[in-house]
């Protein structure tokens, strides 16, 4: 998909990929903070939200802040599941 939309738009495949790598984990990073603070129901999807963060900083746009973001996964306390 982003290689048919790279080329739609006459941009660089890898360049949007990377932008793309970059909009993920600053949205995953932002909802990650949404469930934590919410918990209850919202405890189911936090494990599939920070593989996809740990995915992101693991790619190569995600490196320069690999480290952060690896600390920051590390600093949260778990949510526990809570019966809707």
């Amino acid at each position: 998909m982003i290689g048919r939309h790279a080329a739609e738009l006459g941009w660089d495949e890898g360049a949007l990929a990377r932008q793309v790598d970059l909009l993920s984990l600053q949205r995953n990073l932002r909802v990650l903070g949404l469930f934590q603070r919410f918990g209850g129901r919202y405890a189911a999807f936090v494990p599939r939200c920070r593989a996809l963060i740990e995915a992101c900083a693991n790619s190569p746009a995600g490196a320069p802040l690999r480290e952060v973001c690896l600390k920051a996964l590390e600093a949260l306390s778990p949510v526990e599941r809570v019966a809707p």
